[in-house]
């Protein structure tokens, strides 16, 4: 065991402990301490679950552009992308598992189904994707590149990574379409809402996908030109993420329906400003458009993975204020005065119980990912397909 894998394990043990109580903590008390409210009913947890869903989204439409279209310029984090879009699938399943009141009656969703529910269609498209995904990584496990598959694996390959494509969209566009369809929330309830969803999904999943190609690929030139792409294109998005959020805010500002204004102006002015400027805009936007963006910049790749570090936080940013700020105002201000209760407050903060279960099961998908990664074939750094081959030749 080298020194890498050491503190890979000292770090996610250090993360699992905490965690761990966390959940324990969920399991034997329920949701009576976290800080929902009447008003907010949807907190952190479900954050993270549209966030890590809209990671896998973006992680395996980047999948289907090599398997599906062939491009060959990322071949080399193909595998990496699949993986990377199936753990986070699980995470934020998990999530809204979590946040049930009575997780164990998930069930009744599958055995009961309404067609009339955009929730129960999303529960079937969920099922879909993750059995597309078990597939894929059942083919791809023994190989580096989908070239050294038998034709027919091949062939198969490329029929799921196609078929896949609207069941990912599916997955991160019905999410949006859960929220868009929430008439007593102004933030929510637009057109917009679904197209923003899967277009800060496919910027979040490329740059997570940068940073997990960091870590876990392999360092030549390739790999140079599969980053610079990558960077290009998470530019691109991100510009039409941009041009989506401001167009939408700028339509309800020159409206000036006071219900629809009250959301954007706790979104902007109120308490959650630093999200919005900081995090969202400054580190989710600005920087890594600026890094991507320049030539000079982008060759150097501590500078990538840093841009693509700021796109994975900044989006999580975004995901807060997409949840908890539209909730804060209440449909008709006289509920709030209607009668005191302590879940009758219009404020919300993650109670510790919710950051702890949180931690809990990032560092569970964590410990999955890196688990998978270690049995799924791949080949130490540096070691060319001709050596890989012959080693398992000669191992044969």
């Amino acid at each position: 065991m080298n020194a890498r894998t050491r503190l890979v394990i000292l770090l996610l043990t250090g993360l699992s402990i905490p965690g761990l109580f966390g959940l324990i903590w969920r399991a034997r008390t329920g949701l009576v301490h976290t800080d929902l409210s009447n008003h907010v009913v949807w907190g952190l947890w479900v954050a993270m679950y549209i966030y890590f869903l809209g990671l896998s989204a973006g992680g395996f439409v980047l999948s289907s552009l090599v398997y599906g279209f062939r491009i060959q310029r990322l071949e080399r984090v193909g595998k990496l992308a699949v993986l990377q879009a199936f753990v986070c699938m699980l995470v934020g399943v998990t999530f809204i598992w979590i946040d049930l009141g009575h997780p164990a009656r998930f069930i009744y969703v599958l055995f009961s189904p309404n067609p009339a529910s955009l929730l129960s269609w999303e529960a079937f498209v969920y099922l879909i994707y993750l059995f597309i995904l078990l597939v894929e990584l059942s083919i791809l496990r023994p190989v580096e590149s989908a070239d050294e598959l038998p034709v027919t694996r091949q062939r198969l390959l490329t029929v799921l990574a196609l078929v896949g494509i609207p069941a990912a969209i599916g997955v991160h566009w019905g999410t949006g379409a859960l929220f868009a369809v929430v008439k007593a929330r102004p933030e929510w309830n637009t057109g917009v809402t679904p197209v923003a969803f899967l277009a800060s999904a496919a910027a979040s999943g490329a740059g997570l996908l940068m940073v997990l190609a960091t870590l876990f690929g392999q360092k030549d030139e390739e790999d140079k030109a599969t980053m610079d792409f990558l960077a290009k294109l998470t530019a691109g998005i991100l510009v039409l993420d941009a041009l989506l959020l401001v167009s939408e805010a700028l339509v309800v500002w020159y409206g000036g329906v006071e219900h629809d204004v009250a959301a954007y102006r706790h979104l902007y002015f109120g308490p959650y400003w630093p999200v919005t400027w900081i995090l969202h805009a400054g580190l989710g936007l600005v920087i890594p458009l600026f890094l991507f963006m320049t030539p000079r910049l982008r060759r150097n790749r501590a500078v990538l993975t840093f841009g693509a570090m700021s796109v994975v936080l900044g989006v999580a940013g975004y995901r807060l204020n997409i949840v908890i700020p539209a909730q804060i105002d209440a449909p008709f201000h006289e509920l709030v005065t209607a009668y005191y209760h302590v879940r009758n407050i219009p404020e919300y903060f993650p109670s510790l119980m919710e950051w702890l279960v949180s931690l809990g099961v990032i560092a569970g998908g964590c410990w999955l990912f890196w688990c998978a990664w270690m049995v799924l074939g791949h080949r130490p750094a540096g070691q060319t397909e001709c050596a890989a081959l012959g080693t398992s030749a000669a191992t044969r």
